[in-house]
């Protein structure tokens, strides 16, 4: 049986439930479809499973792109970068912006090669060390925002149970508008809790080498 769809409607149900609203008496339909998707974002950027896996030839010499060079306004990080050399997939290694220019990036001008670092730098922006050498194809691992649910009918992109956090981010949202800061806590409590249970270990998706960075899930 596959993961249940969730849609908006859902959604809209599931808040209503929670927050004994079931007529729209003190929040129009309109300001909950907004609090639902600030929910939807935010889970995306706690949980970063909305994912997307984008190849791109880069740019011999050139060794820094920014995420529209990915071909998707929605990326919001990336989590892993890879190269494509010969019937090789050779993982890059991440380091700060500091450290990459301090390890691989030190001479000038850019030496060329077949890169082997990476780091972000700012909010948008990726550097690769050394400069590729050639357009070699990468692959960058991505998280993205979920595009915003406008009709009853829209679907969420995640199916359950990554979307059991998004109706408790709605009714903090709800609550912080009443101005109940103790019933705004505790559904954002509920929140953090959702998003832990559905981002606990999961089988194919287990921390790897690298000193447990989740950035590498």
């Amino acid at each position: 049986m596959a993961p249940p769809t969730v849609l908006l409607s859902d959604y809209l149900q599931r808040l209503r439930d929670i927050t004994h609203e079931a007529n729209d008496n003190f929040a129009s339909q309109a300001a909950k479809i907004r609090w639902i998707n600030s929910g939807m974002l935010m889970r995306d950027i706690i949980t970063k499973y909305n994912r997307v896996l984008k190849s791109v030839a880069v740019v011999a010499g050139t060794d820094n792109y920014d995420f529209t060079t990915l071909g998707d306004a929605n990326i919001f990080d990336v989590i892993g970068v890879y190269v494509l050399y010969g019937n090789l997939r050779l993982l890059l290694e991440p380091f700060s912006f500091t450290m990459l220019n301090v390890k691989v990036r030190q001479y000038q001008p850019l030496f060329r090669s077949c890169p082997a670092g990476w780091a972000r730098y700012g909010a948008n922006t990726i550097y690769i060390a050394p400069a590729p050498s050639q357009a070699f194809t990468m692959e960058f691992d991505c998280a993205k925002y979920s595009s915003p649910l406008v009709l009853t009918t829209d679907a969420d992109t995640l199916p359950y149970p990554y979307t059991d956090p998004v109706p408790y981010y709605a009714a903090y949202l709800f609550k912080l508008n009443e101005r109940q800061n103790d019933e705004a806590q505790d559904f954002l409590d509920s929140f953090w809790m959702a998003c832990a249970v559905a981002t606990g270990e999961r089988t194919g998706a287990l921390r790897n080498a690298y000193a447990g960075d989740r950035r590498f899930a």
